[in-house]
This record gives structure tokens, sequence and C-alpha cells, in this order.
């Protein structure tokens, strides 16, 4: 499933929506991955690693973003999966990275905090709690 990448500014506009719906909903999650854009060079054998090292070292290293809402099984049945992507250029990484921050840090402060003391409690009754002897009969 081919799917553009989206400029710079369309995907931080994009991913303070998606914090916004996330945050109206009070529940669902996003997920962001990042990681380093490798030219393709459509050789069938991949090189050895000590070869792509040097390689990679001499160029320049875009970044590819991705941003998700992680929708469930069902809600990917029904369309309702958001995912879209950006690649940033290493001149431009340090004036994205101060823009991306900022979404993100308003995005996440939206967001509630889960309550892991009442779970915690829960459990810890459990385990303290002892099972009845049942009745033995002979």
């Amino acid at each position: 499933m081919s799917q553009d990448r989206l400029s710079n500014d369309e995907f931080l506009t994009r991913l303070a929506q998606l914090f916004e719906n996330t945050t109206a909903k009070h529940h669902g999650s996003v997920f962001l991955t990042q990681k380093r854009l490798t030219p393709y060079t459509g050789e069938t054998q991949s090189p050895s690693t000590a070869n792509l090292e040097a390689v990679l070292a001499d160029t320049p290293a875009p970044i590819l973003i991705r941003a998700t809402n992680g929708a469930n099984k069902a809600d990917r049945a029904k369309g309702q999966k958001i995912k879209f992507s950006t690649v940033v250029d290493e001149s431009a990484l340090g004036e994205f990275y101060v823009r991306y921050a900022e979404v993100w840090k308003v995005g996440m402060s939206a967001l509630k905090r889960r309550d892991k003391k009442k779970k915690n409690k829960a459990k810890k009754k459990k385990t303290t709690a002892q099972p009845e002897a049942a009745p033995v009969s002979q």
C-alpha cells in the first residue's frame, strides 16, 4: 500500500490534529517512529556491514518520520486507521525538530495519564487474598 509523503508543514499540522482527535475521544494512542532513510541503489545483494558504514558515513542522512493512530483490527477494517509520514532533509533537521517538539509537547500534555494505582491495588488484593480450603469428603 503505497502512500505519498507529506511536506514537513503538512505533517506537523496533521500531527497536531491527530493529537487533538485522540484527546477529544479520551482514549487511543499515537505512535511516532523515526529512522534514517538510506538511499536505495537497486542492488540485489546487500553490501557488507563495514562497507555500508563507510558509504553511509559520507552521505547526508534524511530522516523518515511516521505517525499513526494505532487503530486496532476492527478499526482498520472500517478504514479508520490514520497514518502519514514525511522526509526531513539533513539541512532542515534542526528547524523541523524545534517545531516538532512544540507540537509533541502540546499533544502529550493534553493526553490523560493512566491511573496505575487502581490497577496495582487490584493486583495486590488478588495476590494477598487466600483461597478458602475446600471441605474434604471421605
